[in-house]
């Protein structure tokens, strides 16, 4: 693993039972226990997948982060959209390539979007393409124009359209893909590179609001995430029942609760 420096463990007796698993594990535990019940219901999208059609999905965009865009363990990918189902396939692709995920505020204005790629260090980033229906949320192209590109390219190599019209924005020395695009290959992501991550790698950076400053990154292992949902379920959340998710995708509390505990903690 690309951690050289394990972190710190405090060992005692506790009831909980932590495991030791990558979200990469996790998921593909429960396509091959609950392939065919209904993962994800994306309305607003008119998208319903099952756990199998979900992994299948992920598995292909993990293929191609690692071999068309040549994306290595611990590169971070940035996602700055509103809710939709191709960010749950990035983020769970990401996850098992061993890349670090970033997610943005869809409401992001230039000088915000710059620190946090710049901070990030990010290599690839997800976001609207042409003519897509989240302009209304924000002019995600414009924004990206006025933002310090020359700064930003230091690092940042990818750009990946998730919707739009499939024409290419001018968006000067960046390589462009689509989100679909990404989709069409039969390769599955090698053992040796799934096995290559571990429990205690980074798997998300999420930034603070910055309300009193400039915001903050968080990194949370693959260890924090896959048994966070653990605590809920002591404090008596149910197993029982669908989650809506009303919340953005790209705060913690439903990036981690929301994409993580259907697949951790499913009961049909």
């Amino acid at each position: 693993p690309y951690v050289s420096d394990k972190f710190a463990y405090t060992f005692g007796q506790s009831s909980a039972g932590l495991e030791y698993t990558t979200l990469s594990d996790d998921l593909e535990l429960a396509a091959k226990k609950y392939a065919n019940n209904l993962a994800y219901i994306i309305d607003h999208q008119n998208i319903k997948v099952t756990f199998n059609q979900f992994d299948v999905h992920v598995n292909k965009m993990a293929y191609s982060l690692k071999n068309n865009l040549n994306l290595q363990n611990g590169d971070k990918i940035a996602i700055w959209s509103g809710n939709c189902y191709e960010w749950l396939v990035a983020q769970h692709a990401a996850f098992r390539a061993g890349l670090v995920v970033c997610p943005l505020s869809p409401l992001y204005k230039q000088n915000e979007l710059s620190y946090a790629l710049k901070k990030a260090n990010v290599k690839a980033l997800l976001l609207p393409g042409c003519e897509s229906k989240q302009s209304s949320i924000n002019d995600f192209h414009g924004v990206f124009q006025k933002s310090e590109l020359d700064e930003i390219k230091k690092n940042l190599k990818h750009l990946i359209l998730i919707d739009g019209n499939n024409s290419i924005p001018n968006f000067q020395g960046f390589e462009v893909h689509f989100f679909d695009k990404l989709l069409e290959n039969d390769g599955n992501l090698s053992e040796e590179a799934k096995n290559s991550v571990t429990s205690d790698d980074p798997a998300a950076l999420f930034f603070t609001s910055g309300t009193t400053g400039k915001p903050k990154g968080a990194l949370i292992s693959h260890y924090h995430m896959s048994n966070n949902m653990k605590f809920a379920l002591a404090k008596g959340l149910s197993l029982n029942g669908p989650v809506s998710v009303p919340l953005p995708l790209f705060h913690a509390f439903a990036g981690i609760g929301a994409s993580v505990y259907p697949i951790k903690h499913y009961r049909p």
